[in-house]
């Protein structure tokens, strides 16, 4: 009875179903997740049972678990915690491990299924996982042709009106269908990009108008006026931040690539879209300017102070990130403390990349050390 008291405290649900060791493997939290594998295995005293339920727990929306929120987005070293926990405890050959590692989201995606990485997938099927990539249902696999037309017009200008039905059509063929919006917005292509990211890449303001807010009004729907009724979300801006935080295998967002590409206009915008659904709501806001990339830690400030030079784009750049950061946490909130003076992997802040003599002077006057 102690023991099934501790998980449901290490293993407690948020309203959208998320475990602790589900945030921290969606966020990239190396440590955490490390911590709490470490910590829930000593605790459990080798329970399989409660382990499997721990590892295995999976989110409301697309019914993924910490393992498959992880290979989504390549973050290989958390991919490779989990694996090795789940075998030391469970035991490769136990049932219980064998319906872990092969654990089925939303529209029958498995962990393998849903790795963009080569070396991910490798790591998966030498762990004992099931290489089962054509076992789509027809509906998963029109599915799987919406969301390819949809990279594939996001990967070049002129678009628009065709973007534009495609949307259209979809929200009348899939009415009541979240995850079926999910699916084709969360789609990558061969390089680990969603429709977004292409546009953010190539500072496509138009396209990132039309995405977002096309997930925004399909979220309005009587589809998620009956989900709050239920109480299986909270809120409808959900769905709008599962696409604006959706990282590449180098744990980049749309708005790290917009800043990396050096596309003022198209990091203005998706700032003004995250303001447009969310408003000034800090939680959302807060996980928006703390994504960190894989290879160095960069939040957006601090890419944007590594690829900043002494021009007025990089200066209109860092300016748009620190003063809509000031409209929602204020400027003596210890979330703006931390947003203006965050650390990458070397422990650098953003004013260490600085070189521009008048951002500097910028960045010291808005709090930055």
């Amino acid at each position: 009875n102690d023991l099934d008291s501790y998980l449901q405290i290490v293993n407690l649900q948020d309203v959208h179903g998320r475990t602790p060791l589900f945030i921290a493997a969606e966020r990239r939290e190396i440590a955490i997740v490390n911590l709490l594998l470490n910590k829930v295995k000593y605790a459990l005293k080798g329970n399989k049972e409660l382990f499997f339920k721990f590892l295995n727990t999976s989110e409301n929306h697309m019914n993924w678990t910490p393992l498959m929120v992880a290979t989504y987005d390549s973050a290989s070293r958390i991919i490779e915690l989990i694996l090795k926990a789940a075998q030391e405890v469970l035991g490769k050959n136990s049932e219980y491990y064998q319906a872990f590692i092969n654990a089925r989201g939303s529209f029958g995606r498995s962990s393998t299924t849903l790795t963009v990485d080569p070396s991910d997938r490798w790591l998966l099927l030498e762990y004992g996982a099931r290489d089962d990539v054509d076992l789509d249902d027809p509906q998963t696999k029109e599915l799987k042709a919406i969301g390819g037309e949809l990279l594939k017009l996001a990967s070049d200008d002129g678009h628009e009106a065709q973007m534009k039905k495609l949307f259209e059509n979809f929200s009348t063929n899939f009415k009541d269908n979240y995850q079926a919006f999910l699916y084709i917005l969360t789609g990558r292509d061969e390089g680990g990009w969603t429709a977004l990211m292409n546009a953010a890449s190539d500072g496509n303001v138009n396209y990132i108008t039309q995405i977002v807010t096309a997930a925004a009004d399909f979220f309005k729907k009587d589809v998620v006026t009956a989900l709050l009724k239920k109480g299986i979300v909270r809120d409808d801006t959900v769905w709008v931040s599962i696409l604006l935080n959706n990282a590449d295998v180098h744990g980049r967002t749309a708005l790290h690539l917009a800043i990396e590409r050096r596309h003022a206009s198209a990091v203005k915008e998706l700032l003004a879209m995250h303001k447009k659904v969310f408003g000034d709501d800090r939680r959302t806001f807060n996980r928006f300017m703390n994504n960190r990339t894989e290879l160095n830690g960069f939040t957006p400030l601090l890419l944007a102070a590594y690829v900043s030079s002494d021009d007025q784009q990089s200066f209109d750049t860092i300016k748009m990130i620190v003063d809509r950061a000031l409209e929602v946490f204020h400027k003596d909130s210890v979330d703006y403390e931390r947003f203006m003076n965050a650390t990458d992997l070397d422990g650098q802040t953003a004013l260490s990349y600085v070189v521009s003599p008048r951002i500097r002077a910028f960045l010291k006057g808005h709090g930055a050390r």
